[in-house]
């Protein structure tokens, strides 16, 4: 730090300006930072070159949507907590995922009431599974052949394809969701009438709802990079990350 352009040369170490920035600085820190402005130009550069990193390293030192999820419903440690604030002041991905959980939370997502206490819904991440065209997905909207990439949750099966849309540059998703023979009445899944969330990269979202078969569509979409949630009462299918593009 050049001592020449600071308001107190040696008030502050490049430590005291890291322990700022983590919320963990003394008084005295923090009231030079508030008036020297040599000194809070530095904590800055010290934040922009954090977050940077915190774009290149995403997921190597964020916190699991499982870690996010226990913070927001309160169900972590003191130190935990105070660990995952701290990454949420520097990380816009994750403040944009826990948005979004807080969007779905006030619509009514989770927690979830039971005959008992409540219950955390389970948030069930989809597998792609290899390429298919079979008679089974002949009831996707539109499709003409029953090709579609296929996702599969335990014996829930869903086939998305994307297709341009009638405006320029825009896409039209198009989606079924339906469940293989169970094993089990416990497994047993009702796909009709479900609420379907589509959220950009951006944290946008749209909802829509799948119809008696199990179909859904989204149209006049932007390219890029979303994720699908299917809400099936006490879970919710996630399809991660995939990109509409030509």
């Amino acid at each position: 730090m050049n001592e020449r352009e600071c308001a107190d040369p040696g008030a502050v170490t490049p430590e005291d300006v890291l322990a700022y920035l983590d919320g963990d600085a003394p008084l005295h820190v923090v009231e030079h930072l508030t008036r020297c402005a040599h000194c809070a130009a530095a904590a800055q550069a010290y934040r922009d070159a954090e977050q940077g990193l915190q774009r290149i390293f995403f997921r190597a030192v964020c916190p699991l949507p499982q870690t996010l999820g226990e913070y927001e419903l309160d169900l972590v440690s003191p130190d935990e907590r105070q660990q995952v604030a701290a990454h949420l002041r520097v990380c816009d991905r994750c403040t944009g995922e826990l948005r979004t959980l807080r969007e779905f939370m006030a619509g009514g997502l989770l927690p979830v009431r039971s005959d008992g206490p409540f219950d955390v819904v389970r948030r069930i991440v989809a597998s792609l599974v290899p390429p298919v065209a079979t008679p089974a997905f002949a009831g996707l909207r539109g499709a003409s052949d029953g090709a579609a990439l296929v996702y599969q949750a335990g014996n829930l099966l869903l086939a998305l394809e994307w297709r341009p849309d009638d405006r320029p540059g825009r896409f039209a998703l198009v989606g079924l969701a339906m469940q293989e023979a169970a094993p089990d009445e416990s497994e047993d899944r009702d796909v009709s009438d479900r609420p379907v969330h589509l959220i950009s990269d951006a944290g946008a979202g749209l909802i829509e709802r799948t119809d008696e078969l199990g179909n859904f569509q989204f149209d006049n979409l932007a390219p890029g990079a979303y994720r699908l949630e299917i809400d099936l009462d006490r879970e919710v299918i996630v399809v991660e990350d995939f990109r509409l593009s030509r």
